[in-house]
């Protein structure tokens, strides 16, 4: 039998969080998948919550066609504001660290993964070369499946992951190297020219 096609989505502008595109995540549980995964941060609006209705009704209705069997109660890939005990923003003196993020208050959160290596690429649809790579705070759109899942008494939709676009980079990371203080000098330069040469071996 022919695996299920969901249907794919792709989100509004978010920021990045937790990227894992270049090298999987090792899991969190003994005997797990490895996964690639970034966490979305979404504004919280009308429209991105009716994004996400429509993402959840799509779900639903393919549920059905691919005899998964949705529970009453399902878990929703999609985290909002009043989910969230806000004490778990509170620092903890002894650590000096909160439970969650402060970026996290007030904001729609989302998580998508998978098993292969996702596709990224620019603002003009073309793969990012092998130096630039993805980091949290950077502004992204990310193209999942929604696939409605049941594994005993639980049930839900998980997000597979599928291609993030770059649209800011934020980070500077992979703005080449910093070259402040520097100045040119006779020596070695890429692509050969100046300097020593070498012997082939």
């Amino acid at each position: 039998m022919a695996r299920f096609e969901f249907k794919t989505h792709v989100s509004p502008k978010v920021e990045a969080m937790w990227c894992f595109l270049s090298a999987p995540q090792a899991p969190f549980k003994e005997g797990a998948a490895a996964m690639y995964a970034i966490t979305g941060i979404l504004d919280d609006t009308e429209d991105n919550r009716a994004w996400i209705d429509g993402i959840i009704s799509t779900a639903q209705a393919e549920a059905k066609k691919a005899g998964v069997k949705l529970k009453k109660v399902f878990h929703n890939p999609f985290e909002f504001p009043e989910d969230v005990d806000e004490d778990e923003y509170l620092v903890d003196p002894a650590t000096g660290k909160s439970k969650r993020p402060e970026q996290f208050r007030g904001k729609i959160i989302f998580k998508a993964k998978t098993q292969f290596q996702p596709g990224q690429i620019d603002s003009a649809r073309v793969d990012l070369p092998p130096d630039v790579k993805i980091f949290g705070g950077d502004i992204v759109k990310i193209k999942f499946a929604a696939e409605p899942y049941e594994n005993g008494a639980n049930s839900g939709i998980t997000l597979r992951l599928r291609t993030v676009q770059l649209l800011e980079k934020r980070t500077s990371f992979n703005r080449g190297p910093d070259t402040d203080g520097f100045e040119d000098e006779d020596g070695y330069r890429a692509g050969g020219g100046g300097g020593e040469g070498h012997e082939d071996f």
